[in-house]
């Protein structure tokens, strides 16, 4: 069992820098267990010091996207996962420090907090 935290969807075109509001939250099942579109990962990223993967990719849709955080290579060391159906897909992904930083098709560049990934700003890529 886990939590989805919701997030009110913003559709592009976005006024930049901004931070996605909470919509609350709500219990969930296993990922197994839940029907849920396909990812395909476009990016991939190994944190040297904590072996923490980060994946970014696309799903079914053309606006889907997805970010991705396990504890190591192994697909069961899920810690979480952000599915987006506004955000477009994801291509590119960076860390930095407590940060993962992840960049979509328009340009923008997505900022998730490693330990409160609910917490997201968008702003314009450099």
């Amino acid at each position: 069992m886990g939590l989805v935290h919701l997030v009110h969807p913003v559709d592009a075109p976005r006024s930049l820098p901004m931070t996605l509001q909470q919509g609350g939250e709500a219990e969930m099942g296993v990922l197994s267990e839940i029907g849920w579109t396909r990812g395909i990962p476009a990016d991939v990223r190994r944190d040297a010091e904590t072996h923490a993967v980060v994946i970014v990719g696309e799903c079914g849709m053309g606006s889907d996207g997805f970010v991705a955080m396990q504890a190591t290579d192994d697909p069961d060391s899920l810690q979480w996962l952000a599915f987006f159906d506004f955000s477009n897909p994801f291509e590119s992904v960076s860390l930095a420090g407590d940060f993962i930083k992840a960049r979509n098709n328009l340009g923008e560049e997505w900022c998730f907090d490693r330990s409160s990934p609910w917490e997201i700003e968008i702003r314009p890529a450099a």
